[in-house]
């Protein structure tokens, strides 16, 4: 059989004014050129990331995603001419603590750094399968460390400034693919056909599904909807039921953990991580990465699951001018964190929603007198599109105002308003679903009267997280929003969609594995996972 090339090439401007690169697809190849600006001594380069080992020197990479497993490739390196750039000084990646930790994060010092090299000149990492195709990870760095020269942070370092890369394999052609790619492939699920849902819930709430199961039906997605006792009653046999019914692109799980049971798994602060992401890795042993787009509704009250549906639904069907009347954007950010900061990080998640919706957000941050829940909820109560929050959580509170928390009490006061936002909690505890009122829950079930009220979709941790991983996964959700949006693409495209965006965006900035892993074990979405991120209703 041909032997395919894929062809990875590095091109280091030295000194130059312009940044770009080029992807290239071609039948039996493909390749990258990088034509990068803005070198300084500090070895920033635009157009590259940083690397995020603790306690390692920060390093330029470059990541992509290969459609292809590690084993099956082959890497042949020419790393070109060397630039001796002698001794410097490099930053390190500060361990970042858990976000529930007291201890503010610029009080933290560095370990000592590591004096191995930083490796090879690549990495390929196995990420798992989507629908049977294997996703490896390939990060690409420019840039070698010699042994470590006298004392502290001082290293002789190399750059390759037109390092190549030749990635080849037997059978099909390799596919090079950015996240947005990785998203399209993951929202067509490989040839399906057509969205199709599935919903778990117990037998006694099988009524109070049908009203959305019909208007979906409507829309053109066909829903199935089983009972829990009927797969099995367990989570052994909700595994292997998921396992064998693998023609649905959208799952919908009825009813908090302490109903029907999720999994528990070790991660770095939490040695029972409630997580939904085993029942959906059908690609066995090393895969982490789903095959659905999942979610639950956190309830054990018929009124509850039935409003929370209704929200969905009422929100694709509003019309423009209701629409456009209630497109606030609201941001929370705590005082906390260095480079960058909770409010440097919110002005990522924040800017490119302003840009797309041509709406001005709302920022609360917690170091000024309009940070307090009376001024939360006087906006929420005119309706907003989305809020991002980031800082410290409880499980029942926004720690980070400045006057108090906002906590579940707050919710309970909270107006009904034509547009619901979905919630984006960058926080530890808020989004465990185990039917005891936690901050996501509570904003999941509001109610005013006989009027919905809260959140149409809330998407947050459901143990202790860390800093720096959700924060960029928030980013990577609100630059999927805005392109959505500018590409004209919001009424045919779901939450699902973004919030799996996110991560992947997070995978493709972040050089650490095991954090980018644990982040999606982490994140769980509530609501109803097939919502479009715009109604489709005409005046």
């Amino acid at each position: 059989m041909k032997s395919f090339i894929l062809l990875v090439l590095l091109l280091l401007g030295w000194n130059a004014q312009a940044a770009s690169f080029l992807v290239k697809q071609e039948k039996a190849a493909a390749s990258v050129s990088f034509h990068l600006s803005a070198f300084r001594n500090d070895l920033h380069f635009e157009e590259l990331e940083q690397t995020s080992d603790v306690s390692k020197a920060m390093l330029p990479f470059k990541a992509f995603f290969i459609q292809a497993h590690p084993s099956e490739l082959k890497v042949v390196i020419d790393a070109g001419e060397l630039q001796d750039m002698g001794e410097m000084s490099l930053e390190p990646y500060l361990p970042r603590p858990c976000r529930c930790n007291e201890v503010l994060q610029n009080q933290f010092v560095s370990e000592i750094f590591s004096q191995s090299d930083p490796g090879a000149f690549y990495k390929l990492e196995y990420l798992g399968d989507l629908r049977g195709i294997p996703l490896t990870r390939l990060l690409v760095f420019p840039v070698r460390l010699q042994e470590q020269e006298g004392e502290g942070q001082n290293f002789k370092v190399h750059l390759y400034p037109e390092l190549k890369l030749q990635v080849s394999r037997r059978g099909p052609a390799i596919s090079l693919l950015s996240s947005a790619q990785v998203v399209d492939q993951a929202s067509l699920m490989n040839g399906l056909g057509e969205q199709r849902m599935l919903i778990v819930t117990p037998e006694r709430h099988m009524a109070s599904v049908q009203t959305f199961v019909e208007y979906k039906s409507k829309r053109g997605m066909p829903v199935t909807v089983k009972s829990f006792e009927s797969v099995g009653g367990s989570r052994e046999g909700l595994t292997e039921f998921f396992k064998a019914a693998q023609n649905f692109t959208h799952v919908l799980i009825v009813g908090h953990e302490n109903i029907i049971p999720t999994y528990y798994l070790a991660t770095e602060f939490e040695a029972q991580t409630p997580s939904d992401l085993p029942y959906f890795t059908f690609g066995g042993e090393g895969d982490t990465i789903a095959d659905v787009f999942y979610a639950r509704i956190a309830s054990d009250k018929s009124e509850e699951i039935v409003r929370i549906l209704q929200k969905s639904m009422d929100f694709e069907q509003l019309s423009s001018s209701e629409y456009r009347k209630s497109l606030g954007l609201i941001g929370i950010a705590s005082n906390e964190g260095q480079n960058p900061s909770d409010k440097q990080y919110l002005e990522g998640m924040m800017a490119p929603l302003e840009q797309a919706l041509s709406v001005a957000a709302i920022r609360f941050h917690q170091d000024t007198p309009l940070s307090t829940p009376e001024n939360i909820n006087t906006r929420l109560a005119l309706g907003a599109y989305w809020l991002s929050y980031i800082g410290h959580g409880s499980g029942y509170s926004w720690p980070s105002i400045g006057s108090r928390p906002y906590e579940v009490a707050d919710i309970l006061n909270l107006p009904g308003a034509k547009v619901l936002p979905v919630i984006v909690d960058v926080a530890c505890q808020n989004g465990r679903f185990r039917g005891e009122a936690r901050l996501g829950e509570s904003f999941m079930n509001a109610k005013q009267g006989e009027m919905a009220s809260g959140a149409r979709a809330y998407y947050g941790g459901t143990v202790d997280i860390s800093w720096d991983p959700p924060a960029i996964m928030s980013q990577g959700i609100s630059r999927f929003v805005a392109k959505s949006f500018q590409s004209g693409k919001q009424g045919s495209t779901t939450i699902s969609e973004a919030m799996w965006a996110g991560q992947l965006h997070l995978m493709e900035t972040h050089s650490d594995l095991k954090a980018t892993t644990e982040n999606r074990i982490w994140y769980h979405l509530q609501g109803d996972p097939s919502m479009f991120l715009s109604g489709e209703a005409q005046d």
